[in-house]
């Protein structure tokens, strides 16, 4: 199933998601679809037909693009928000000059202009300032809907209408009624703009992930062709180009240094402002920045298939991603403006005929107040803005959460588990120590285990390789080859069955391994990770491995254990060795000697007790750990099938990034429920509110100017509430 985003314009509430939404899944193919106001976007799944799918986004009133076809760039945000300022200021200069005049108005007019010709020019600045907003309003209308600009609309076109009757025939107003509300109109739209402009150029924040991403790569490039330096656009770039990158330049694309030396920060990758050497055979990534040095480099990778490209795709992914709460809401937003409607009506209805004089002038006031001063437009904000700030600040500390779910489900995970090999340790064990049976050489037993060890992509069997390698010795020939995951692997040298692997791997093949428990143990008592390897039905050697706990390891389970977070060791490596490495690491609980499997059923043990359990891992065998893990965490260093297999990834080697992706988890989360108890609370008291509650104490109904003012604050306050997670620290 594959998915696919794209831009959405025309969108202002909870109720147009719902409506995109629903017009997505309406098209053949489509499995899934998950529309985001805060950056309008809409993410797909399925198989269909894309041409399709705009046409039936298009009919709905909206417009769908494909995401890869949209220029990112955040100063789109600044122009619009720019431009509703700019509308903001006729509506509200006419509106506070009617307001400070209306005391010395008369029948004839107003500061000397008859109210026939003010009638018009208030017309006029309505549609100058609020004319995009009537443009949607008809055009919801027309589609059989109902939103946010419908309510403002018909509220703001209600108070001229009923000015023009009192202006024109006011014969059919009781004569306390007569009241013109074209002040109160303007400042609506005044306020409206206003509070978008500063939504639009507060969201442009929120969704800056993406362009900073984007931005870190140049315009143009250097390329070398026969001696001859060529300055080219950045998408003429092929596999194989050899590229100038002189200092202080951003790398554009994922390549290999070929020629020259230098220092490069990998901050965008990390999150951390160290600068790394890089010399020839160096691998260097786009959109990190070189330092002083100037170097040459080969484009093996380029467009979609750079680590940046690839980065950008999994933030977009995360930040379109929503959780079953925000569809809930999406689904009332959807109706919520028919809901007001149907207030607004009931409401003016119960004045008529039950309030006091002038019933009509008290009628038209709460209606007009109780359709400008609903705001589905917050509760549609509530969860999306959050999610896209808080899945940008984690991009921006190190850590890639490529499913969205994730953000939400790491802060309330109860246990986390770690692997031990190449998660708390390094994860370069070298070969400490080889020790051989009578009669058989000890380079023989290395050899043998090389040799099937350069089969296997476990960090134990690369330390094995690399070491044969560097003894310069020639690697057998291995045929029938079979790798047990997390245990060892057999294959035929020579037509004889070796094996290498851990001691219970060895037994369970029927060969007798206790011989060596002499010498084996005190090795398992230092920490260090012993390998047996037979040959046939003996036992020939082993060989002991050391691998290092990374630096920060300790630090990091402390922070989860301060966090309240149950921590727990899960490996395949012997009891002793593992027990070794916990009381290194501050692990208090340790489960040794597990298969792929076992760790698998250990995860079920805890998600039966009703705990919520966080894998983190890095190798192949870990895998089926971190599918059935409620979140997947792995580093950037694990094997593909690992990453693949992960919900978060650490895109560093540096496990106090960890304590970090479970801050901003925890953060988002608190987040998204303020914005949702702010967004339904400012509803359910501002609608009693503005249809009169405290009437009968203060004796005075709540201005429309000020249900105006209101409506816009609330959205804005979602936003800059959201905004606060970008000061979570790393």
């Amino acid at each position: 199933m594959t998915d696919h985003l794209y831009k959405i314009t025309g969108m202002n509430c909870g109720g147009c998601v719902s409506r995109v939404e629903k017009a997505i899944k309406g098209v053949k193919g489509v499995k899934e679809a998950q529309v985001n106001l805060a950056d309008e976007s809409a993410m797909v799944k399925g198989g269909y037909d894309s041409h399709e799918l705009q046409l039936a986004v298009a009919k709905a009133g909206y417009t769908a693009k494909p995401m890869a076809e949209v220029d990112v760039d955040n100063s789109e945000h600044k122009k619009k928000a720019l431009t509703l300022f700019v509308k903001a200021i006729p509506a509200g200069v006419l509106g506070a000059l009617l307001m400070a005049n209306m005391h010395a108005a008369s029948t004839e007019g107003v500061m000397g202009i008859s109210w026939y010709i003010m009638n018009w020019l208030v017309l006029a600045i309505m549609l100058v300032s609020g004319g995009h907003i009537y443009k949607a309003a008809l055009k919801s209308v027309k589609n059989m809907q109902a939103d946010m600009y419908t309510l403002i609309g018909l509220g703001t076109s209600m108070a001229w209408a009923y000015s023009c009757v009192v202006l024109y025939a006011p014969e059919f107003i009781a004569a306390d009624a007569r009241h013109y509300y074209y002040e109160a109109a303007l400042f609506i739209l005044a306020f409206i703009n206003i509070g978008q402009g500063m939504e639009a150029y507060a969201k442009g924040k929120a969704s800056s992930a993406v362009a900073k991403l984007l931005a870190l790569t140049p315009d143009y490039v250097i390329r070398l062709r026969q001696g001859e330096e060529e300055k080219i656009p950045l998408s003429e770039v092929e596999v194989g180009d050899l590229l100038k990158i002189r200092p202080g330049e951003n790398i554009p694309v994922d390549g290999t240094v070929t020629e020259g030396h230098s220092a490069v920060s990998e901050a965008m990758l990390t999150g951390e402002p160290v600068m790394i050497a890089k010399k020839v055979d160096s691998e260097v990534v786009a959109g990190t920045h070189n330092g002083q040095g100037s170097f040459v480099m080969r484009a093996d990778k380029v467009g979609e298939d750079t680590v940046l490209s690839k980065v950008v795709e999994m933030v977009r992914e995360a930040q379109s991603t929503k959780p079953a709460i925000a569809q809930l809401v999406d689904r009332i937003a959807g109706v919520f403006a028919l809901i007001v409607l149907g207030i607004a009506v009931a409401t003016a209805a119960a004045w008529y005929l039950y309030g006091p004089e002038p019933q009509m002038a008290y009628a038209f006031t709460v209606a007009m107040t109780v359709l400008v001063i609903a705001c589905p437009c917050a509760l549609g904000l509530a969860t999306p803005v959050s999610i896209m700030v808080g899945v940008s600040r984690a991009a921006r500390g190190g850590v890639l959460m490529p499913r969205g779910q994730a953000l939400q489900q790491l802060g309330l995970a109860d246990v986390i588990a770690f692997d031990k090999t190449g998660t708390l340790t390094m994860g370069t064990p070298r070969v400490v120590e080889t020790i051989s049976t009578e009669g058989t050489d000890i380079d023989r037993v290395l050899q043998i285990a090389a040799s099937l060890a350069t089969l296997s992509e476990h960090p134990l069997s690369n330390a094995i390789a690399n070491e044969a390698k560097h003894r310069e010795m020639k690697f057998l020939k291995a045929t029938a080859f079979e790798n047990t995951p997390g245990q060892g692997v057999k294959a035929k040298l020579g037509g004889k069955p070796c094996f290498v692997g851990s001691k219970a791997y060895i037994k369970a093949q029927k060969i007798d391994v206790d011989a060596f428990d002499a010498q084996v143990n005190p090795m398992l008592e230092q920490g260090k990770t012993v390998v047996y390897v037979a040959r046939e039905k003996q036992t020939i050697g082993v060989i002991a491995l050391n691998d290092d706990l990374r630096k920060e390891a300790k630090q990091a389970v402390k922070a989860l254990r301060k966090m309240g977070k149950e921590v727990v060791m899960l490996t395949g490596d012997n009891e002793r060795a593992a027990t070794y490495m916990a009381k290194q690491a501050n692990i208090e609980v340790v489960h040794a000697g597990l298969s792929p499997d076992a760790k698998l059923e250990k995860i079920r043990a805890f998600q039966s007790e009703g705990k919520s359990v966080a894998m983190v891992g890095d190798g192949i065998n870990d895998a089926p750990s971190l599918a059935q893990a409620n979140v997947g965490v792995s580093l950037a260093t694990g094997s593909g099938i690992a990453i693949t297999s992960a919900d978060v990834i650490i895109a560093t080697n540096n496990l106090q990034r960890l304590p970090f992706a479970v801050r901003i988890s925890s953060s988002t989360m608190r987040n998204i429920k303020q914005n949702l108890f702010w967004a339904f609370a400012y509803n359910t008291t501002a609608l009693p509110v503005a249809a009169g509650l405290l009437y009968p104490v203060t004796g005075q109904l709540l201005p429309p100017w000020v249900a105006g003012a209101a409506m816009a604050a609330s959205s804005l306050t979602v936003v800059l509430n959201a905004l606060r997670l970008n000061w979570v620290k790393a």
